[in-house]
């Protein structure tokens, strides 16, 4: 009988460290990045103003945290919010040098990285926060074409974890320009399947590169190259205009 209650007794511990220590890693998992929407207003000086969305699925999370990859970027005007859950509007976090509630930190973790700590405790909720900077150096302009710096996952704006969604405005063409039907932009995908999307519209005198691509679709590497007509960037500094950016 001491027998047979040593075994159920042994099994009964087996089942509970089991069960302990798979809800223990499954608390380990404070959040999960669902998606991403991304706003990029180019300027005529080929400054891009950014808004950056992403939305988090929150289970027990007290802090979040954004890593900006900076590269070469000039990133400037540097604001961070959060979308209120019942108004729907922002909510400006402070930018504090210690934990508070409702604010951020921010930690260079490289040359090129930025790692911002948000702090916001929620459970079981949907949690939008918005990123918005300037980069002033986003556009490189050559004789025959202006370069856009290119989007990708792999240490830059894009969340390969999330399902992206992306609105890349080119600035208003020049009035002798804007008579023109057929201007040369291009924009290429890569490192994505055939779900991710690319497309370019016309508004007015304003082309939109309007830009799909789900999670399963990514990958490490997937990338939006972006080149367009030079004269979109008539005040652009970053300029080398003295030569081509493709001689032959």
């Amino acid at each position: 009988m001491e027998q047979r209650e040593a075994i159920v007794s042994n099994i009964v511990r087996s089942v509970m460290f089991f069960t302990t220590a798979r809800h223990a890693r499954a608390l380990d998992i404070a959040y999960i990045t669902n998606e991403q929407k991304l706003t990029i207003d180019l300027q005529e000086d080929g400054s891009a103003k950014v808004s950056d969305w992403l939305t988090y699925t929150s289970y027990h999370a007290k802090t979040f945290h954004h890593t900006l990859h900076l590269l070469d970027y000039d990133v400037r005007k540097l604001s961070v919010s959060l979308i209120d859950p019942t108004t729907q509007t922002k909510q400006a976090l402070r930018l504090t040098d210690k934990y508070e509630p409702l604010s951020y930190q921010i930690t260079k973790v490289t040359d090129d990285q930025q790692r911002l700590q948000l702090n916001y405790e929620s459970q079981h909720e949907k949690v939008t926060f918005v990123f918005e900077y300037v980069i002033d150096n986003f556009v490189t302009t050559y004789q025959d074409v202006a370069v856009l710096t290119t989007l990708q996952t792999d240490a830059s704006i894009i969340q390969e974890e999330a399902d992206f969604t992306g609105t890349l405005l080119l600035p208003t063409l020049p009035q002798q320009d804007a008579q023109t039907q057929e201007v040369a932009i291009s924009a290429q995908l890569t490192n994505t399947s055939e779900e991710g999307q690319v497309t370019i519209e016309r508004q007015g005198n304003r082309h939109m590169i309007r830009v799909g691509i789900p999670s399963e679709a990514m990958t490490s590497e997937t990338a939006l190259t972006i080149q367009v007509a030079a004269s979109f960037f008539p005040k652009n500094p970053n300029d080398f205009s003295e030569r081509r950016l493709n001689k032959k």
